[in-house]
C-alpha cells in the first residue's frame, strides 16, 4: 500500500510538472471548449483555472509574462471564431490584468455586435491605465450614435478622471439624453475646465450641483483643500438648490474651518432646516472639540429635527443639555437624549434611565433599557450598582436586569446580600443576574444561599452556573457538600449536577437512578440524559437493560442513551459505535427504534454503517434506515471513503426516495 501511495504521488507531480510545462496558448486554447461548454459547473472550473492563469502572470516582477498572457487573451478575444461565452471570460481577465497590449482588440470589440462584449470591452478599457485606453474611450464618444453607448463612455471617462475629455464630455451637455452623466463625468474629472463647464449649466442640469460639490469632494482627497474650499464656499453662496449647499458647507468646513464657522453659525441660527442639519454635521468637522461647546446652547433655538441632529453629535460635555432635553415635549427629541444619556453620561444619566424603564411609553422604556446597558461615564457602574440595592423594588429590578446585560461580575457581592431579601421581585431579579454574572468564586456562596432558603430560583442560578464554572470538580464537591445526601435532597439540584457534569456529580446521580422512589429515579435518569460524556451513556445502556420490563424507563434511559450518544463527539468513535449499536440491540418499540436509527447514523464507524446497510430493505424501517444511512455516508466519507461509497451504493439500490437518492450520488462522487 506504501508503494502504491508513492506512486500515485510521483504521478500526480509529474503530472502537474507536465500541465506547467504547456505553453500559456495550450493552456488557454484547451479551456475556451469548456469556457463555453453547456456543463455549467465544468465551465465555472474552467473560468476558474483561466482566472488563476491570467492572475499568476500579474504578479509584481513578471510583467514580460503579464504582457504576453495579456496580448494572447486579448488576441483570443478578438477572435470571432471562439465562442461568445468563452470571449466575454477573456475579456473580463484583461479588466483586471490587461495594459497597453490589449488596447487595440479591446477597442474593436466595442463595435461588436453582442452587446454583452461591448460592455466588457468598455469596462476593461475604463480600468487600462494605459494612455491610448483613454484615448479609444474618447474616440469611442465622439463617434457614439446612441445615448445609450454614449453614457457608457461617459462613466467611463468620468471614472478614469480623464481630462483630455472634457471638450467631448461637454458637447454632451445639452442633449437631455446624455446630459447627466455628462455632469456626473466632469464631477468626477474635477479639472479647472470640467468645473466651469459645470457652471455654464448649473441652472438647468439637475445633476450639475451635486456634480460640483463631487468636483470639490475631489479636489479635498487630492490634497487641494485651498481650491476644494474656494469651491465649495462658491457653491454654498450662488447655488439655489438647498441639498446641494448644505453639502458644499459641509465640504467646506473640512476644507477651510475658519472660513466656514461664521457661514455655520448663520446657517444655525437661520430657518432652514436643511441648512441646519448641514450645519450640525459642519460643526463637528470645524470645531473639532469644541464642536459640543458651540452646539449645546442651539438646542433651544432650533427645531425638533435639528434638536435631534445635534443631540447624536454632542460628547460628555454637554451632559446637562442631555439630561434637559429628555423632558423635551418632542418624542423624537426625547428618544434622541435618552441614547444620547447611555452615550455621554455617567452617574447623572443613571437614575434618569431607571426612571425611564418605568416609563408607559414603550419606544421610551426600550431606550431606556437599553442605555443604561451602555452608559459607561464616570460612575456610571457603582451607580447602577447601588440603584439595585436601595428604593422600590420595580427600578431596583430594572438595575439589576441592566447589571446582567452589561455583564458586570463585580456586582455579584451585592446582589448576594439583595438575593436574601424577602421581596419576591428583588430576590428573583438577584438570582437571574447571578446566574447570569456568577464565576468559581461565587459558587459557594450561591449554593449555601440558594439551599438555606430553598428558593427556586436560587437553584436556577446554580444551574446557570453550573456549565459556565471552571473548576467543576470543586464545585461539585462544594455543592453536596451543602445539600447533604439524602436522595430528596439530591433530587433537588438533579439538573445543576448535570451541568456541572463532573466524575463526582455522575457518581450521586447514577446512585439516584437506582433509588426505590420511581420518581427520583425518573428524574435521575434524564438527568443522566443531559451529559456528553460517555460514562452517563454506559449507566443509561445499563439501565436500559436493567428495566427491560419497565417500558417508560426504558424509553427515557434510550433516549438519554441516544443524545449521549449523539453529543459526546469528543469521545472515541468505537466507544460510541459499540453504545449505538447496544442502544439499536434494546429497543423493542417503533418510537425507539427510530432513536436507535439516528444514533447509528451517527457514529461514522464501519461497525454502524454494517448495521444499517440490511435495515434499509426491511419496508418498516426503510425510511428511518435510509436517513440514518445517508448522514452516515456524508460524515463517513471523511475518514473511510471506500466504506461510504459502497454505503451510498446499497442507498441507491434500496431507492429510499429522490433527495436521499442524489445525496448518495453527492458521496459517490466525492
Amino acid at each position: 500500500m506504501k508503494n502504491w501511495n508513492f506512486y500515485s504521488l510521483l504521478l500526480a507531480g509529474l503530472t502537474t510538472l507536465s500541465l506547467r510545462a504547456a505553453s500559456p496558448e495550450t493552456e488557454v486554447t484547451q479551456l475556451l471548449p469548456r469556457l463555453s461548454g453547456e456543463d455549467i459547473p465544468a465551465r465555472y472550473d474552467a473560468q476558474m483555472e483561466l482566472q488563476d492563469l491570467a492572475s499568476q502572470t500579474s504578479n509584481p516582477g513578471h510583467e514580460a509574462e503579464r504582457a504576453a498572457m495579456g496580448r494572447l487573451l486579448a488576441a483570443k478575444a478578438a477572435d470571432g471564431t471562439v465562442a461568445q461565452p468563452a470571449r466575454v471570460w477573456l475579456v473580463r481577465q484583461l479588466e483586471y490584468m490587461g495594459r497597453e497590449e490589449a488596447v487595440a482588440a479591446l477597442t474593436r470589440l466595442l463595435d461588436d455586435p453582442d452587446a454583452e462584449l461591448r460592455e466588457c470591452a468598455r469596462r476593461a478599457l475604463e480600468k487600462n491605465p494605459a494612455p491610448s485606453a483613454a484615448m479609444a474611450l474618447r474616440e469611442a464618444l465622439r463617434q457614439a450614435k446612441s445615448a445609450v453607448a454614449a453614457n457608457g463612455y461617459l462613466n467611463a471617462l468620468g471614472n478614469k478622471r480623464d481630462g483630455q475629455a472634457v471638450p467631448l464630455v461637454v458637447e454632451r451637455l445639452q442633449a437631455s439624453e446624455t446630459a447627466v452623466l455628462a455632469a456626473q463625468a466632469l464631477g468626477f474629472i474635477a479639472s479647472p475646465e470640467a468645473v466651469k463647464a459645470l457652471w455654464t449649466v448649473a441652472g438647468t442640469n439637475p445633476q450639475a450641483g451635486p456634480a460640483l460639490v463631487e468636483a470639490a469632494n475631489r479636489q479635498l482627497a487630492d490634497g487641494q483643500a485651498q481650491v476644494a474650499g474656494a469651491l465649495y464656499r462658491q457653491i454654498y453662496q450662488q447655488h439655489a438648490f438647498l441639498p446641494v449647499r448644505g453639502a458644499a458647507l459641509v465640504g467646506l468646513a473640512k476644507a477651510d474651518p475658519n472660513a466656514a464657522r461664521p457661514l455655520l453659525d448663520a446657517a444655525l441660527t437661520g430657518a432652514e432646516t436643511r441648512l441646519q442639519l448641514a450645519a450640525v454635521r459642519g460643526a463637528v468637522a470645524a470645531y473639532g472639540q469644541a464642536a459640543s461647546a458651540q452646539l449645546a446652547p442651539m438646542l433651544g433655538r432650533v427645531g425638533p429635527t435639528v434638536r435631534v441632529q445635534i443631540l447624536s453629535v454632542l460628547d460628555a460635555s454637554a451632559e446637562k443639555a442631555v439630561l434637559d432635553s429628555v423632558r423635551d415635549a418632542d418624542e423624537a427629541v426625547r428618544l434622541a437624549a435618552i441614547e444620547a444619556l447611555g452615550r455621554v453620561c455617567g452617574a447623572a444619566g443613571v437614575p434618569v434611565l431607571l426612571e425611564l424603564t418605568q416609563s408607559s411609553s414603550r419606544p421610551e422604556k426600550q431606550m431606556a433599557e437599553t442605555a443604561l446597558v451602555r452608559i459607561s461615564g464616570p460612575g456610571a457602574s457603582d451607580a447602577v450598582v447601588a440603584a439595585a440595592t436601595t428604593g422600590q423594588a420595580p427600578v431596583r429590578v430594572a438595575a439589576m436586569t441592566a447589571l446582567a446585560a452589561r455583564k458586570q461580575a463585580t456586582a455579584v457581592p451585592a446582589l448576594l446580600k439583595v438575593a436574601g431579601e424577602p421581596d419576591r421581585a428583588v430576590k428573583s431579579a438577584a438570582f437571574s443576574a447571578i446566574g447570569k454574572l456568577g464565576s468559581d468564586a461565587d459558587f459557594a456562596a450561591v449554593a449555601r444561599l440558594a439551599w438555606s432558603r430553598k428558593d427556586r430560583e436560587g437553584i436556577s442560578a446554580l444551574e446557570a452556573m453550573a456549565g459556565r464554572v471552571n473548576d467543576k470538580s470543586t464545585a461539585s464537591k462544594t455543592l453536596l457538600g451543602v445539600v447533604g445526601a439524602t436522595p430528596k435532597d439530591l433530587s433537588e439540584v438533579l439538573d445543576v449536577l448535570s451541568g456541572l457534569g463532573s466524575p463526582e456529580a455522575l457518581e450521586v446521580v447514577g446512585r439516584l437512578a437506582g433509588d426505590s422512589d420511581a420518581g427520583i429515579q425518573e428524574e435521575a435518569v434524564r438527568a443522566l440524559g443531559n451529559w456528553n460524556d460517555l460514562g452517563a451513556g454506559k449507566l443509561l445502556a445499563d439501565l436500559a437493560v436493567k428495566h427491560a420490563a419497565n417500558a417508560k424507563l426504558q424509553g427515557l434511559a434510550l433516549q438519554g442513551l441516544v443524545r449521549v450518544i449523539k453529543s459526546a463527539e469528543a469521545a472515541p468513535v468505537k466507544a460510541r459505535a459499540e453504545l449505538a449499536l447496544a442502544a439499536w440491540g434494546m429497543a423493542q418499540r417503533d418510537q425507539d427504534k427510530k432513536l436507535a436509527l439516528s444514533a447509528l447514523g451517527a457514529v461514522p464507524h464501519a461497525s454502524t454503517a454494517a448495521a444499517l446497510k440490511p435495515l434499509l430493505m426491511e419496508a418498516s424501517l426503510k425510511i428511518d434506515a435510509g436517513m440514518a444511512a445517508i448522514t452516515l455516508a456524508e460524515n463517513l466519507v471523511a475518514t473511510d471513503k471506500r466504506g461510504a461509497k459502497d454505503l451510498a451504493r446499497a442507498i441507491q439500490e434500496a431507492n429510499i426516495s429522490q433527495d436521499v437518492g442524489r445525496r448518495a450520488t453527492r458521496v459517490l462522487s466525492r
